[in-house]
């Protein structure tokens, strides 16, 4: 799998938090990445 990291913005309580996410390119049912939250 290729990892890519990259950042994401998410809502958060109204408000838009960027957070870097560790994806890699794989299947799930929403044809999209899987990321994990970077430490």
């Amino acid at each position: 799998m290729t990892e890519i990291i990259f950042l994401v913005e998410s809502d958060v309580e109204g408000g838009y938090i960027a957070q870097e996410l560790k994806c890699y390119d794989g299947i799930n049912l929403n044809q999209q990445k899987t990321c994990l939250r970077a430490f």
